[in-house]
């Protein structure tokens, strides 16, 4: 379903989401754009990518097992197509358990993105709105608004809104962003440490090894179990966020580390997201929002590092 609406009736379908959901959104707060509660109906497009992804209000810090959110329904608004696909990548690593809401209980409305030179989402083939219940395009006097589930049409119908069945097509940035990677080529370019051994060195030799690009990464899920103390005696079972560059991560009895070097944990964070991921069948744990660009202190460009690995594998 496709069909053109005002301002006002963009903020009628808002804040029916709103009264249905806990709601959240990318929004202006003191200059920055972030994802944080939405408490009144006041979107901007095209969307900012915001630097903290959604996993921080899909799995909270300190997470208790204990307690089940499968029936917490949950909107996102306003999130980027790379985000949207993120989402389903990373309830499918969970899908065997109760810590997460399940996708009926998520509502994900998508909007066209601020793109910046960071992002290589074409290059993972995120660039779609196939993950979305709703899709937003700005226009010149108003909104294209797609229905693209029976959830999200459900929503526009019961807002009064109806249209023809199209699909939204994506802008001209988007599509001329960056080449597509060959993802057969370059799973199997990782897979074979021994033959670019210097290519990880060197990757390793820039590389500070402090975690940023795993705390703003949607499909980072490394975690710690913690217990948290109660007045009763008992105690909470709790999930801490954590990442697979920290030293204490892959230590077990005796202080022994699996990963002592930074080679072995950068080399790590690659091959689960693009080799062990694919051999589970979730896909890759990357979809090109080239947040990890941004918050990399060391100025390392993954998409970069990416497309260099590939030329050798091609040329060897």
């Amino acid at each position: 379903m496709k069909a053109f609406i005002s301002s006002h009736q963009l903020d009628q379908i808002l804040y029916f989401v709103q009264k249905e959901y806990d709601s959240f959104a990318a929004q202006e707060v003191e200059g920055k754009t972030i994802l944080a509660p939405f408490l009144k109906p006041d979107l901007t497009l095209p969307t900012t990518k915001t630097m903290i992804p959604f996993k921080k209000y899909l799995w909270p810090n300190g997470k208790k097992l204990e307690k089940s959110l499968t029936t917490k329904k949950i909107a996102f608004i306003g999130l980027t197509n790379c985000d949207a696909a993120a989402i389903e990548i990373f309830l499918l690593q969970f899908s065997k358990n109760s810590l997460l809401p399940t996708r009926d209980n998520i509502l994900i409305m998508s909007s066209e993105c601020e793109q910046d030179e960071s992002c290589f989402c074409t290059s993972m083939g995120t660039a779609v709105t196939q993950f979305s219940d709703i899709h937003l395009q700005s226009e010149e006097k108003g909104y294209s608004i797609f229905g693209l589930t029976k959830l999200g049409n459900s929503i526009l119908s019961k807002n009064g809104i109806r249209g023809g069945l199209k699909m939204p097509r994506l802008r001209k940035i988007v599509l001329e962003n960056k080449e597509a990677f060959d993802k057969t080529l370059l799973t199997e370019a990782v897979e074979d440490r021994l033959k670019f051994q210097d290519f990880w060195q060197s990757v390793a030799n820039n590389c500070f090894g402090c975690g940023a690009c795993s705390a703003v990464c949607p499909l980072c899920f490394c975690v710690k179990q913690d217990f948290e103390n109660k007045s009763d005696g008992t105690c909470n079972q709790c999930l801490d966020w954590d990442a697979c560059f920290s030293k204490s991560f892959s230590e077990i009895q005796n202080h022994f580390d699996l990963r002592p070097t930074n080679i072995n944990r950068i080399y790590n964070w690659y091959h689960h997201k693009l080799v062990r991921a694919v051999k589970e069948k979730t896909g890759y744990l990357c979809t090109g929002c080239g947040r990890c660009i941004k918050a990399c202190p060391a100025h390392l460009n993954q998409h970069s590092i990416m497309n260099s690995l590939l030329r050798k594998e091609e040329n060897e």
